[in-house]
This record gives C-alpha cells, structure tokens and sequence, in this order.
C-alpha cells in the first residue's frame, strides 16, 4: 500500500510539470522507491540472466532512471547476443530484451563449438542444449586440420542458405566440407545421399536435385545414389558407389 501511494505521488509530482520532463528522471534517480530490484531477461535460450546482468553492467542499486541505452549497448557486446533492448518497468524493474545468434552448425576445433550463419564462434555447450546441427569438415586434403576461415564462411554459408530455401532438408544434413577443387559436398541422412556442388546453391539447382533424386529412387528404389553432382551447368550426374553400381 505504502508503495502504491509512493508511486501515485511521483507520478502526479511529472505529471504536474513541477519539474521539465528532461530533469525528471535525474531528480527521481536518488529515490529509493526507484531502485531496481528485479531484472527479467527475455528473448534468451542459451544466454543466462546473471551473465546478461555482469555484461549490461548493472550494479546493485542501481536507479531505473538511470541511462538505458548505455546498458542497451553494453548488453549488445556479449557474443551470443545480435540485438539487445533494455526497459524499465516501474518502479523498480528492469527487463532484458533480447534477439540471440542462432547457431546452425557445429566445427571441430578439435572440441565441438557452434557457429552462426555469419561463421561467428557461440560460447554454446553442445552436450547442454543438445544441438542437432551439420558438423563442418575441412577439406579432404587437409583432414584432421581446423577450417580456414575462409573455408567457414563458405559452408556455414551454404548451410544457411540451404535451411531458408529448403529448412526440411537442411535438417537432415549430418556433415558438410569441401572437395580439393573446393565444391561443396553436404551429406543428407535420409536419403543417405550427398549434393555436390559449386557455392553458392541456387534455389534452381536444389530443386533440380531434388527432382532428379525422386527420379532415380523412383526407377531404382533398392539403389539409393551415392552422389547428386550440380557441378556441371544444365546437368545433373547421379553417382552411386562401385557395391551399387548402375
């Protein structure tokens, strides 16, 4: 009660124009009643609230008067975090608005660690939160050896892409690298096939590949293709493997 009262007598204390609205919140700062004592993160899956809360900066006692946009900004830096938007709620909350990276993929380096759609490292524990995602091999030559990252920003970029063309498929993908000529080769679980082909896959070529697989388990569904090859302009190559030949 005692608080409602409080915060019905600050209100009519703005509302009366005793003091300009830009000296308001300065002058309202000191006051108890406004100190925050409760903070609500939102958005989050992966970002936890005392780690949002040491990266804003918000120490205890802390005024919800005091400048946002400064916490807005501080909040942004953290590296799982791509927008972040802090507001009060009064009289004394302050909530955590948050839009987090998506990780798609995953890099041995040698330990498992997500990236994002831009090859950005997300400080993720896979084991944690159970990531279903793509692993991302180096090239064939250089197996056994980390990805360049130039080598990174072309798979996790046609992994991306394949998920906003096609997000069914690209949930089957268990693996992608790249060839020794430097060709794409994403391999899917069901089918247990893989496309291979020249980045970026255009929308045309996938569904080229998707219409020449459902052609060739169709004629032959005890053979399922080893390889859908979109290297070569107007054609698709079907492969199978020397046990299944055609």
């Amino acid at each position: 009660m005692r608080n409602g009262i409080r915060l019905l007598l600050a209100t009519a204390f703005l509302g009366g124009g005793v003091l300009a609205a830009q000296h308001a919140p300065e002058a309202l700062a000191s006051m108890e009643f406004f100190r925050v004592d409760r903070i609500q993160l939102e958005g989050s899956r992966y970002l936890g609230l005392d780690e949002a809360v040491a990266r804003a900066g918000i120490p205890e006692g802390l005024s919800v008067w005091h400048d946002l946009d400064e916490l807005s900004e501080r909040l942004a830096t953290h590296p799982l975090v791509a927008e972040a938007q802090v507001r009060r709620r009064l009289p004394s909350t302050l909530v955590l608005r948050v839009r987090e990276r998506e990780p798609v993929a995953l890099v041995p380096t040698p330990v498992l660690v997500p990236v994002d759609a831009e090859g950005r490292f997300l400080p993720i524990d896979p084991a944690q939160h159970a990531l279903d995602l793509p692993l991302l091999r180096p090239t064939l030559e250089e197996e056994g050896h980390a990805l360049s990252p130039g080598d990174l920003r072309t798979l996790v970029g046609e992994v991306a892409r394949i998920a906003q063309l096609e997000p069914v498929l690209a949930a089957s993908i268990s693996e992608a690298s790249l060839d020794a000529w430097g060709d794409a080769v994403v391999h899917l679980v069901d089918p247990r096939t893989a496309l291979q082909y020249r980045p970026p896959l255009t929308p045309d070529r996938l569904e080229e590949a998707y219409r020449v697989l459902a052609d060739a388990m169709q004629r032959r569904p005890d053979q399922i293709p080893t390889v859908i090859d979109l290297r070569f302009a107007d054609q698709v190559v079907v492969r199978y493997s020397p046990r299944n030949p055609r």
